[in-house]
């Protein structure tokens, strides 16, 4: 670890590092990522971080406490110590383009591991103010560096995208960064599985594509319609097919055909039919009575429900939200509220609770699954009175 360790006492974490990093390490991490217990690959490119950078150090040992804070103090005293002792230095920093690769490294590795803790938080308010000087640093380190050609760069930008893309779903705003950057960075990756997105990059990128589609069409949905309005919605409807299309076209990397990959295959084609859902959902605003979207959420039940109890559980929050606004009927809905149930025990992240509120509160709008309801919009409005919505 680093000598000094100025950070940490600032932030008062020293007497307890070697019980949060032997927390992290050791069982925090196989919550985390998805690729299984045999797998330590988040735990390899992250601790060499931490060795060298007191900043990284620090807000790793922060998001070990978080995921303690279940119990009370004396972790959220150092989850909080943590965070404000990591954003006051990054926030310091200056000249972002002259600063050598590995400082940049560091500090966007720093705030994507206060995401992590904002998750815990349940903050996605956080994570999403924190999001202009995350990108600032990208942009910066792209500038001079090539992210898709380093092995720990493409874990950082993989990392930036499974959050970002994902916290775009549950608004109407779209994804923070370019979309050809993302798929720059997703087809880089394609053929090595990742910590937080398993063997579901290609799909992100589609996902992340549709959550722009699904704003363009929100923007024209605008009754009543006008000629020039009907036109260019007509237009932008018709980009879905090609979407769909491309989707379907997915299979899953060669790489994943191991006895010991088995849960990526399955989480794989979840989050494949559960994409098309939501397209269906948010670009078609089909309603839950729609006879193919309940086809596709029953299929995605199908692999979903060989998903649990695996590494792979830990990403299937999308999944599950999405089968859950089409699932009609009061013994179904109850088997979607007992795997949220399971994911709060296992996961113990605050996101979960705010992504099952949302879900209850389209569920009251549709009680007896025969309507369309705008989730994204309503968690905008959700949003915006203070309860916080995330999706990681």
């Amino acid at each position: 670890m680093p000598q000094g360790n100025q950070v940490l006492d600032k932030a008062g974490l020293t007497s307890h590092l070697p019980m949060l990093l032997d927390h992290w390490v050791n069982s925090f991490s196989r919550v985390v990522s998805v690729l299984g217990p045999t797998d330590n690959s988040l735990v390899t490119y992250l601790v060499p971080l931490a060795e060298r950078s007191q900043l990284v150090l620090c807000a790793l040992v922060g998001w070990a406490a978080s995921h303690l804070s279940i119990l009370g103090d004396p972790y959220i005293a150092m989850t909080n110590a943590a965070v404000e002792t990591v954003e006051s230095q990054v926030e310091a920093m200056t000249g972002l383009e002259d600063m050598p690769p590995e400082k940049q490294e560091e500090s966007l590795m720093a705030l994507l591991i206060l995401g992590g803790i904002d998750v815990c938080r349940g903050d996605s308010r956080s994570w999403i103010d924190r999001l202009p000087k995350t990108r600032q640093i990208l942009r910066a380190a792209s500038a001079t560096t090539n992210v898709c050609t380093s092995q720990t760069w493409r874990s950082i930008a993989l990392n930036l995208v499974y959050h970002d893309v994902l916290s775009s779903l549950a608004s109407s705003k779209t994804p923070s960064m370019p979309l050809d950057f993302y798929q720059q960075i997703l087809a880089a990756s394609e053929q090595s599985p990742d910590a937080y997105m398993g063997l579901t990059m290609q799909i992100f990128a589609i996902i992340a594509e549709t959550a722009v589609l699904a704003s363009e069409v929100a923007s024209l949905a605008i009754l009543p319609l006008t000629t020039l309005q009907t036109r260019k919605l007509h237009t932008a409807l018709t980009k879905h097919e090609s979407v769909v299309a491309r989707l379907k076209d997915l299979e899953v990397p060669a790489v994943a055909f191991t006895p010991e990959k088995v849960h990526l295959i399955a989480a794989f084609q979840t989050f494949k039919i559960a994409a098309e859902l939501y397209i269906r959902q948010a670009v078609l605003r089909t309603g839950s009575a729609d006879l193919t979207s309940q086809v596709l959420a029953q299929r995605t039940m199908q692999h979903l429900r060989l998903v649990l109890g695996t590494s792979s559980e830990s990403q299937m929050l999308f999944p599950v939200f999405i089968v859950g606004v089409n699932t009609v009927g009061q013994a179904p809905r109850a088997e979607i509220v007992e795997i949220f149930n399971r994911f709060n025990e296992r996961v113990k992240a605050g996101n979960i609770q705010a992504v099952y509120s949302l879900l209850l509160e389209v569920w009251k709008r549709d009680p007896d699954g025969d309507r369309f309801v705008d989730w994204r919009r309503i968690a905008d409005e959700v949003s915006r009175s203070g309860v916080l919505l995330c999706w990681f």
